[in-house]
């Protein structure tokens, strides 16, 4: 993207940073790349959890929320990466601020918040228009395309809200609300390990 466009910046919106390893890779790589010129806008709220939520996570990580540990780790590790000049942090639900901010203004919309499919469908919804034409949408944790996985179940997880559960057929763990929420908006997307990518060809989606 920096080589067909040389010169100009890279403007990257993640959704969901959490400690903020993945928002410094694409600020090295925005630094690598495009000379440096460039942000990378991060979305959480770095706040606690729903109990419904809570649940989810690693036992040690709910604590790290609810004190704002969690937050003070995503601003060290920043800090520490020497990249705090390219990262612009939003602290808040994708719901308050993606509404708010530009639409075709990113190059690369990365999400990886909330799994549930009614937060991927709705994050996808929310994210879609900001991408400019050419750009990526994509987006964390599709271990399995929906038509991969036992269709049936899968449809009876997502009516249940289970989070992460095992496809008997694939014999994988996966998460059932990001294969449908992201076969619903695209049908076919490109998949790179776990992560998922479409480009946006005017009104279109396609696969890379």
């Amino acid at each position: 993207m920096a080589a067909a466009r040389p010169g100009e910046p890279i403007h990257i919106l993640e959704v969901g940073s959490l400690f903020g390893e993945s928002a410094i890779i694409w600020a090295k790589a925005i630094e690598e790349y495009a000379g440096g010129r460039g942000v990378v806008t991060c979305v959480d709220p770095w706040a606690p959890l729903d109990a419904a939520k809570e649940q989810l996570l690693p036992a040690e990580l709910a604590p790290q929320f609810a004190s704002g540990e969690a937050y003070l780790k995503f601003r060290a590790a920043i800090a520490e990466a020497g990249v705090e000049h390219l990262v612009d942090e939003r602290r808040g639900t994708s719901e308050e601020i993606l509404p708010v901010l530009a639409n075709g203004s990113y190059d690369i919309v990365y999400l990886d918040g909330d799994h549930s499919y009614a937060q991927t469908q709705m994050d996808i919804a929310l994210a879609s228009p900001l991408v400019r034409e050419g750009g990526l949408l994509a987006g964390d944790d599709l271990e399995l395309l929906f038509e991969e996985t036992m269709q049936t179940l899968t449809l009876k997880w997502v009516e249940l809200g289970t989070d992460y559960v095992h496809d008997p057929r694939a014999g994988l763990w996966f998460h059932p609300g990001v294969s449908l929420a992201v076969y619903r908006a695209f049908r076919r997307v490109s998949r790179f390990g776990k992560t998922w990518a479409v480009v946006r060809r005017g009104a279109e989606w396609s696969p890379l």
